[in-house]
């Protein structure tokens, strides 16, 4: 499983020695409490969703998800978008399976957590619970086409913009510290370099671009 901790100086005056402080509250399958509101869980077959590949895939599916959504929007013509459907009934069976083996993996605190985990956890489960009754069973209950319970569906394709904001928890729970390597640093160094060459360029040479 992933964490992400800071950096604290244990000698204020040189800053020399450092010790490893959790940035969000740890959730680990069968090693020891760390630190104050870290929770350890018996190790079960669901542990994968707290994997930093499981956080990547979880990431690609959600902006793939924003992708369709904003097609979607921006189409005037309905006809032509109609083959989203297809992607989005699969990404919405992922946000199912992804919010299921949560539970059955964090058990009773994916409820009782931290107040920041909990409300990441119903955030969760509004826009599955949200997903489902606007994709699933609204279409087979004939609503009318004005009344209030349009207006409430409306409400609930909102709700589904509300999928973006998990990319965010993705990146909170994940493992970044490899952003800290001296390699991925080295190769943000060449990357800024050459977008320096690059524009440099741009400004000496005409361009038409």
């Amino acid at each position: 499983a992933g964490s992400q901790y800071a950096r604290v100086p244990l000698d204020a005056e040189d800053g020399s020695d450092y010790k490893h402080e959790p940035l969000r509250p740890q959730v680990s399958f069968g090693r020891d409490a760390a630190s104050p509101g870290h929770y350890v869980l018996d190790p079960n077959c669901w542990q994968f969703v707290d994997a930093t590949w499981f956080h990547a895939l979880t990431a690609l599916v959600i902006s793939a998800n924003a992708v369709t959504t904003f097609l979607g929007a921006s189409s005037e013509n309905a006809e032509k978008t109609q083959w989203l459907c297809y992607p989005e009934h699969a990404m919405l069976c992922f946000y199912l399976f992804e919010l299921t083996a949560r539970i059955c993996a964090f058990r009773r605190a994916y409820f009782c957590g931290t107040p920041l985990m909990a409300a990441w956890n119903v955030l969760d489960i509004v826009v599955v619970v949200a997903g489902v009754f606007d994709q699933w069973i609204s279409p087979g209950l004939n609503l009318p086409s004005d009344g209030p319970e349009r207006t409430v569906l409306r409400m609930l394709r909102l709700l589904r913009l509300l999928r973006v904001l998990k990319i965010v928890r993705v990146f909170l729970e994940s493992d970044l510290s490899w952003a800290e390597t001296p390699a991925f640093q080295s190769f943000i160094g060449f990357v800024i370099v050459a977008n320096s060459i690059v524009m440099g360029f741009e400004i000496d040479l005409p361009w038409s671009g």
